[in-house]
């Protein structure tokens, strides 16, 4: 039996449009290779460098674990529609201080997985330089393959169907 080119895809989920087109691309990559997904969402904790108030701090920490649980239990019913084997995984690490990019890093050291499949939005210049570019820093320090997924272009399957999406 040849073994599969894939055993395990991380996908590093968020809120954001790309995030959701990159989930369902690792959705549709682990059901034609019989792989393991493994979802994962990090809480960014970027707003610990303006703020520092006690109990408002509780408050956000409190949200945002409530947020990421939210993204993982909806990528949870995608994951289990599509009769795929998956893992999830909430990484609540206050130490990041928003260095989402390199917490992945770590992570992808740590978990080995044979690809990783991200969102972009696709944004370059000085749009990239003012919201920073998680792809991007997966795709220059991961010790593993990295696919990229654009939110402004259709996947394969949408063209296929003659769907079209505008939206990014």
């Amino acid at each position: 039996k040849e073994p599969h080119m894939y055993r395990n895809i991380m996908v590093p989920i968020d809120d954001s449009h790309c995030s959701s087109r990159a989930l369902d691309e690792a959705v549709r990559l682990a059901r034609a290779t019989g792989s393991n997904l493994e979802i994962i969402h990090v809480i960014d904790y970027g707003f610990l460098r303006v703020r520092a108030h006690g109990g408002e701090l509780e408050e956000e920490h409190q949200h945002r674990v409530a947020a990421g649980n939210a993204l993982l239990v909806k990528a949870r019913h995608h994951a289990e529609r599509a009769g795929i084997k998956f893992t999830e995984r909430l990484l609540d690490d206050k130490s990041t201080l928003g260095d989402v990019a390199n917490r992945l890093i770590h992570d992808i050291q740590d978990s080995k997985p044979d690809l990783v499949v991200i969102g972009t939005h696709g944004k370059s210049g000085l749009q990239r330089v003012v919201l920073g570019s998680v792809a991007e820093t997966l795709v220059r320090h991961a010790s593993v393959p990295v696919l990229v997924v654009r939110g402004d272009i259709p996947l394969a399957e949408e063209v296929a169907a003659g769907q079209s999406t505008t939206s990014a």
